[in-house]
């Protein structure tokens, strides 16, 4: 039998909510202390291309960069980013 794992998202929407209150929620299955965190980069603030630090794969963005979120790892000790 094969052992699965994914992680979970709960996200809300404000029409969803009582008080209109966005809310997001994920839990992390791989550890049970896999601390992340949650950062906001800017427009703009990647360039014209997106470089993956672990496969080294190379993505065109559009110019300027749109704004996102996301949420890494909170330390890359022991582990690469």
């Amino acid at each position: 039998m094969k052992k699965f794992s994914a992680c979970t998202s709960i996200l809300v929407g404000k029409k969803a909510s009582l008080d209109g209150t966005i809310m997001i929620g994920r839990n992390e299955d791989a550890k049970a202390a896999w601390p992340k965190h949650f950062v906001v980069h800017q427009r703009g603030e990647l360039g014209d291309q997106f470089v993956s630090k672990e496969t080294k794969v190379k993505i065109p963005l559009p110019t300027p960069s749109f704004k996102y979120t996301a949420t890494p790892e909170w330390t890359s000790k022991g582990r690469p980013l």
